[in-house]
């Protein structure tokens, strides 16, 4: 008599509807080997963080299963949910902030967590959990346990999550954009860790992106799903095949040297910022603090209508520039100059006026709009501010910035929860636009939006940049963003200086070390040797 081997994840004819009867999955069927790496992408809307939600029993209760079944080891996470979720299931989202209580320590919401499906003592589990923090690629593990999730960067509350998904050591992961927001190196080797770990535990993982270099790095097969239909299963190979090779082409070494005639909008002189850190016990109490010198000695100069990258690991120190830039946060040392004039030689209301001239937009545009005021208020707000605009002069100003961004004024009566990220992305750069700034600081704008999505504000940031001489400082860890956009760009580490030059011969052909780690660890969608393959040769395993 045979004996089926259960599957980590079966789902069989499945189809899921909305309230109007309009099938957003239709007739989906997917498995996964034991140890494999399926690879789920598509468009925009195609089902795909759907998919996942419904390999683990969540679908939202506005929605209904109409046919169909899935098993997760022979149990349906409809009906055995406390078994699956967690314990043989665990999730990896994008939205890391969402998946932490706001009001208890990190690590501790880790350790129950671990010690919930586990069974083991509490100790033994906050060990666990403070060796996956430094798994993932976090420093000073102790700090983060202790620390609320208001309290970390984005990349660290993401790893967070990651350690999270992995406590329980579950049979299957389902990872929905789990690395959209960090640098490549983080990216990188926590994708090789999860690479490691399924060939090692024989863990099996639905990997949800739109990133064709994470999928050709480390998929065996690929599913695309569109308009919530599947296409064949395909080996990776044959995915590479189909990519598109076309490259951005990056800024000359001559298109370099004629930014250097233009004149200087702002000159960075050996800014350093230190913070002072307060450490805790893990039971919350304050012990004592240290420093940390986030930025050390940093020079820059941007001219007139030039695009500069501002590259590093999380926690280099990028967006504590941009803030003392920004005059959110005071610098300890150095001095900044607009325009030849240092900004801590002006008024108040002289540098009041001034901040009209430097703008920012921030990676997650709800950060920029009050949601409870329609996208029409926060868009006129900069024109009531600083013009004394009337409300039809205001009305008016509004829809010719919506224009200009490549929308329609359809949902300017909305609030942000009720627009797509990268339309809400578009409207936070029409909110800088509105103070007719000449510097806009742009932090990290694309890395919570799908390729398609990032490709198009690209090219939208580049057409404003030659329409109105828009300088840029582009805060990024996404090389390929910084490679589309930027004629020069600066490499931090730990809050130094590392290199800086032409982008294209920076990153061809790097002076230093670390740099070349950040190239070396960028995931490019048609690589001549899969990283996956190269773990392989070092370890002897073979790749299926």
């Amino acid at each position: 008599m045979k004996h089926n081997v259960a599957k980590p994840l079966m789902i069989k004819n499945l189809t899921v509807v909305n309230s109007r009867g309009q099938a957003l999955l239709s007739d989906i069927s997917v498995s996964l080997k034991s140890g494999e790496i399926l690879g789920v992408t598509g468009p925009t809307d195609s089902g795909k963080s759907l998919l996942g939600l419904a390999a683990l029993g969540q679908i939202p209760a506005t929605l209904r299963m109409t046919s169909g079944e899935v098993r997760v080891l022979q149990h349906s996470p409809f009906e055995d949910a406390d078994r699956v979720k967690g314990k043989l299931a665990g999730l990896i989202t994008q939205s890391p902030r969402q998946a932490f209580h706001p009001m208890m320590p990190i690590g501790k919401q880790i350790t129950r967590f671990r010690q919930h499906h586990t069974g083991e003592s509490f100790s033994s589990c906050r060990e666990r959990t403070l060796a996956l923090m430094d798994l993932v690629g976090l420093r000073d593990p102790a700090r983060i346990y202790s620390s609320f999730v208001h309290e970390l960067s984005g990349g660290m509350a993401q790893r967070c999550l990651i350690a999270l998904a992995l406590s329980t050591e579950p049979k299957l992961l389902i990872a929905d954009e789990p690395t959209s927001g960090l640098d490549v190196t983080i990216q990188a080797n926590i994708l090789d860790t999860i690479w490691r770990m399924t060939r090692e535990l024989g863990t099996s993982m639905l990997l949800i992106s739109q990133d064709r270099g994470v999928l050709t790095n480390y998929a065996d097969n690929i599913v695309e799903l569109d308009s919530g239909r599947q296409k064949d299963k395909v080996r990776v190979k044959e995915f590479i095949s189909t990519g598109d090779k076309a490259k951005p082409s990056p800024a000359t070494k001559e298109e370099a040297r004629r930014s250097d005639s233009r004149p200087v909008i702002l000159a960075v002189k050996h800014l350093s910022k230190t913070y002072s850190v307060q450490k805790r016990a893990y039971k919350g109490l304050w012990v004592r603090s240290t420093s940390l010198r986030a930025v050390d000695d940093f020079n820059v100069e941007i001219h007139e209508g030039e695009s500069i990258g501002l590259v590093g690991e999380s926690g280099s120190g990028k967006s504590t520039v941009g803030r003392c830039l920004m005059g959110l946060i005071d610098h300890d040392d150095g001095e900044i100059l607009f325009r030849g004039t240092p900004i801590s030689a002006l008024a108040a209301s002289e540098q009041r006026r001034l901040r009209a001239k430097i703008q920012i937009v921030q990676q997650d545009p709800t950060d920029t709009f009050d949601p409870r005021r329609t996208l029409a208020w926060s868009l006129g707000e900069p024109f009531r501010i600083h013009r004394q605009s009337s409300e039809r002069q205001v009305n008016l100003a509004v829809q010719e910035l919506v224009e200009r961004i490549g929308l329609d004024t359809s949902p300017l009566n909305s609030r942000p929860a009720e627009v797509t990220p990268s339309n809400l992305q578009r409207f936070a750069i029409a909110r800088a636009l509105a103070a007719d700034p000449e510097l806009i600081i742009l932090d990290e704008p694309t890395s919570l939006l799908s390729p398609y999505d990032r490709e198009s504000l690209l090219q939208l940031l580049g057409d404003l940049q030659r329409a109105l001489s828009l300088s840029y400082l582009f805060i990024s860890h996404d090389l390929h963003s910084v490679t589309a956009v930027c004629e020069r760009v600066v490499i931090m580490q730990s809050g130094r200086i590392m290199e800086s030059g032409p982008t294209g011969s920076t990153f061809s052909n790097p002076v230093t070390d670390y740099t070349q780690k950040l190239v070396d660890s960028f995931l490019d969608e048609n690589p001549i040797v899969r990283r996956v393959e190269q773990h392989s040769v070092r370890s002897g395993k073979q790749v299926n």
